[in-house]
């Protein structure tokens, strides 16, 4: 027997005993005894559902300041309601031979708890694991909803968070749901970046590195909430630089309205052919989804 759960023993045989003497006072017969056990019983469901409640309004509120999805209320809800359930079976349970005559055989208590434990922990083992992952996400907060990100080997933007799973709508417009579990067994890019306060001051010596090089990537665009920074190689001839450059040059000037910033052309490594890093940016992440196939379909078609 733990500490716990005799401390718990003790507290009920003293509220057993101020019972039995409030009984012999006042001349109460045993019915009255078990009618006063009842409305003990009714005020603990009163107060754990009053807490609930409180808990679901606390909840609420968190998921409007940080503009979650509605499914992360579905969980919590969920996952308060199980909790408060146990509570109230323990305290019936433990009180069972004062509002029962007679009472819950233990036998039959520690088999009810055992199956139902049993089945719980079988059924929900996956559940609770996505949502511990939920969880942390929502704490640490590795990408928002309207951010582009690259989750493994899935792209796309994040249009749902939830304590299960996270939404993203895919390039070719389809929605691909991933399990939160898989999402933080996954490698994260996320290309939109956030600004902060600090972001849009002016250049301050106090600054981190972090922050300068925000400021030197967004120079001018740091009036915005956040932009997108989007990345990708693509693989070029070696043959003829100058129709290289001028395909890049084409290119730029083909999509200058469309981006906030000119397209750029990075050469970052040499095989049989040359490794050319291609940037994007953007204000709203859906301009570069919109637009990438179709560089990559020009570039392609005026080198041959």
């Amino acid at each position: 027997m733990t500490f716990g759960s005799q401390h718990t023993r003790t507290r009920t045989s003293r509220i057993r005993r101020a019972i039995k003497m409030v009984t012999l006072l006042f001349g109460l017969n045993e019915f009255w005894s078990y009618v006063v056990w009842w409305i003990i019983f009714v005020v603990i469901i009163a107060a754990v559902y009053f807490i609930y409640k409180l808990s679901m309004y606390l909840v609420g509120r968190f998921i409007k300041m940080f503009k979650l999805s509605p499914g992360v209320k579905n969980g919590v809800r969920f996952l308060l309601r199980l909790v408060f359930i146990i509570l109230i079976f323990v305290a019936f349970t433990t009180i069972s031979d004062n509002i029962i005559p007679g009472g819950i055989p233990s036998e039959i208590a520690l088999v009810i708890g055992s199956v139902t434990g049993t089945i719980f922990a079988l059924s929900t083992t996956t559940v609770v694991q996505n949502f511990v992952a939920g969880i942390y996400m929502i704490i640490t907060r590795p990408f928002k909803i309207g951010d582009l990100v690259r989750i493994g080997e899935q792209e796309g933007i994040v249009e749902e968070i939830s304590l299960n799973h996270t939404k993203l709508r895919r390039r070719s417009g389809t929605r691909h749901f991933i399990s939160n579990l898989n999402i933080i067994n996954s490698s994260i890019e996320n290309f939109t970046v956030t600004f902060t306060e600090k972001d849009k001051e002016g250049n301050g010596e106090d600054d981190d590195e972090a922050v300068k090089e925000r400021k030197r990537l967004f120079s001018g665009l740091m009036y915005h909430d956040s932009v997108t920074r989007y990345a990708f190689t693509l693989k070029l001839p070696k043959e003829n630089p100058g129709k290289m450059k001028s395909m890049m040059d084409s290119i730029k000037d083909r999509y200058a309205n469309d981006f906030a910033r000119p397209i750029e052309f990075i050469t970052c490594g040499f095989e049989y052919n040359v490794l050319v890093k291609v940037i994007l940016v953007a204000v709203d992440p859906k301009t570069i989804l919109r637009f990438k196939d179709q560089i990559i379909k020009d570039i392609y078609q005026m080198i041959h």
